[in-house]
Parts: C-alpha cells; structure tokens; sequence
C-alpha cells in the first residue's frame, strides 16, 4: 500500500519538482521495487524507459495498465531524404536513395539509389537497389527486383515477386505476373500471367488468364482461364502472339498461334488469322448493317466493276 502511494506520488502529483521525482524514481531503482519504470515530467517532456530500448525502434505499452512502456522491436526510420520506413532489416537510413517508403519486415531492405519507391509488406521490393517509381504492396511483392526495375506496380501477395529488370508492368491479384521479367504487361486476377517470362504487352484480366503464357507478346485475354489452354482444354499455350480470347475458358487452336480471335464461353479457336465468335451451341448469328469482304459484294443485284446490273448475286471487285 505504502509502495503504491509512492509511485501514486512520483507519475502524478504535480506538487513534486523534477529533483524530488527523480530522487524517488533511483530510490524504485535502488530498492528493486520495479524491474522497467517511465518517468514523466511535464517541464521537460522526456520519457524514460529501459536500459534496453535500442536507439529509433518504437516504444510500445507494456502490459495494460498504461504506465509503461517498453522496446517493441520495430523500427522507424525517417532521414534527411525524405525516406521513411517501419520494420526490422531496414537500411534506408544508408541509402542516397530518396522519398522512399517501407512499411513491413525487410520491405526495402537492400536499397541503395533507388527512388520514389513505396512497399508496403514483408520482403516487398527486398531486393530491389536502384530501381525507381515503384509500387509494391502485398507480401513478397516485387521482392526479387535484381538492379534497376522501374515503374511497375505490384498489388496482392506475390505479384511481381520475379521480376528482375522489367518496367512499366501492371500486376493486381496473388502471384500475378510472379515469374515475369518482360516489360509492358497488364495482369488483374489471381494467377493472371502467372508464368510469363519475357513477353511484353500482353492484358490478362480475370483469374489465371493468360496464365500459361511465357514468352508470348501483344495478347489480350478477358475471363477466366482465358487464353489458357489450347484445344484440349490440358496443354499450355505459352507462344502465342497478337491473339485475342475474350471469354471464360477461351483457348487457341494450338500453341503458337498468331492473329487469332476465339470470342465467346468456352470457345475454341480456328488457329492463326482465324476469328471465332461463339461456341458450338450457337444456333444463329445475328450481324447487323451491311456486311462486306474485301474484294466482293455479297449484295446482289449489283457489281461494282462496271456498274452493270445483275440478276442473281455475283463476285465483284470494289473500286
């Protein structure tokens, strides 16, 4: 009861000056009352805490009472280069790098130059030096940057995570575009792009879509495991170029194909400059407006060479 009235005294009374409050805060220390203590003095706002509070690591509430704290582990770091980071293995503070943010153990960890750079999560942009103007967030976002990699964006647990030099790629969903080292790639949806390597201005929107893909460039594909398969719906189709899929399961004719166009739900392609629109349970297309090919008129009684007019439908060459 006495020891309790004493500490009352010491962390609230206001009638104590600075020397009695300390005078009774090394008469604790002395005595082993208490093993960590805060002392507080509203004259001159310092807090202590214990002797093994390590310098710019955060303090936190030990216990729930409220009056003490003690050394959380977590580090915070923010320096002269407009560089802020909260974790443990940080090493913003000897970087030249600037406007940096890192919030997550070893987010960050090994930058050097590198600038304009936001990872939010464990390992996000661990391994990344120089590169610059980048967005992780998520764990192991982007972690394995190995030099200068800029201008991608990474959300979602393992987006990125192997992307070495490529820049200006989109990845938003787990393990997006996790093996990818091309650039200009667009992936939204879990698994989107999964297994790209160095193909380049692809968009895969929709789980696993395009999720095969490697070294293919300039496709699009919509949907779930769109752009996936080819035709029987097991094997990868991981070359393929300029190809559109646009719809869930949508696959290409064979691995490889080149100008292809498969629209519709489960739908399989015709194989290069080919276009499919629907699958085999369509029954009609409708096509609105006047519908030409190249080199013909499908629309009697007219041709266009001579202007001369016929009786029954005929091939005609537009001038």
């Amino acid at each position: 009861m006495i020891r309790d009235i004493i500490k009352k005294k010491l962390f609230t009374d206001q009638d104590l000056t600075p020397v009695q409050k300390e005078e009774l805060l090394l008469w604790f220390e002395m005595h082993e009352f208490v093993t960590e203590t805060i002392y507080y003095d509203n004259s001159i706002q310092d807090v202590i805490g214990p002797t093994s509070s390590v310098d710019n690591h955060i303090a936190v509430f030990n216990g729930t009472t409220g009056n003490r704290i003690k050394d959380s582990g977590a580090k915070l770091i923010a320096d002269a280069n407009d560089n802020y980071a909260i974790g443990d293995d940080l090493t913003l503070a000897a970087s030249t790098g600037s406007s940096n943010i890192a919030i997550g153990s070893s987010a960050l960890a090994s930058n050097t130059s590198g600038y304009n750079n936001i990872a939010i999560g464990s390992q996000a942009l661990n391994q990344n030096t120089t590169g610059l103007r980048n967005i992780a967030i998520g764990d192991n976002a982007l972690s394995n940057i190995a030099g200068a990699a800029n201008y991608n964006v990474a959300l979602g647990d393992g987006a990125l995570n192997s992307n070495i030099t490529g820049d200006f790629n989109v990845a938003v969903g787990g393990t997006a575009l996790s093996n990818n080292t091309g650039n200009d790639n667009t992936a939204v949806g879990t698994g989107a792009l999964y297994s790209n390597t160095n193909g380049y201005y692809n968009v895969g929107i929709g789980e696993d879509s395009l999720y095969t893909n490697t070294t293919g460039f300039r496709n699009t594909a919509i949907g779930h495991n769109a752009g996936r398969f080819i035709y029987d719906d097991i094997t990868a189709n991981q070359t393929s170029n300029t190809s559109v899929y646009l719809g869930e399961g949508t696959k290409a004719l064979a691995n490889g194909g080149v100008n292809e166009i498969v629209v519709g739900y489960n739908v399989t392609g015709g194989g290069s400059n080919t276009a499919v629109l629907g699958n085999e349970s369509i029954i009609a297309t409708f096509l609105r407006g006047l519908v030409l090919r190249a080199g013909t008129a499908l629309i009697a009684p007219l041709k266009f060479v001579a202007g001369t007019p016929l009786t029954t439908p005929g091939a005609g060459t537009l001038e």
